[in-house]
């Protein structure tokens, strides 16, 4: 729980920093222009989202997680609000 913490508090601030891009189309724009560092997709994405992350993310060999659920719904509840 510690370490998960930590992510959350490091992803707070390249939040406020704005280097994080949420949504498909921001991440895959990202990934795709070379700006995309590591994406993060939660497990209870369909299986179609997961294996376009997948795929992109092997072709332009940046790093992919899939975040449980319990991380998303904190992920979701803290970053929302970014624009």
């Amino acid at each position: 729980m510690k370490n998960n913490n930590k992510v959350l508090s490091l992803l707070g601030l390249a939040t406020k920093a704005g280097k994080v891009a949420s949504g498909e189309f921001s991440t895959e724009k990202s990934v795709k222009s070379g700006r995309g560092f590591l994406v993060l997709v939660a497990d209870d994405a369909s299986q179609n989202t997961k294996k376009k992350f997948q795929n992109m993310c092997d072709f332009y060999e940046v790093p992919i997680y899939f975040i449980a659920d319990k991380e998303e719904q904190l992920l979701n509840h803290r970053y929302a609000a970014e624009g």
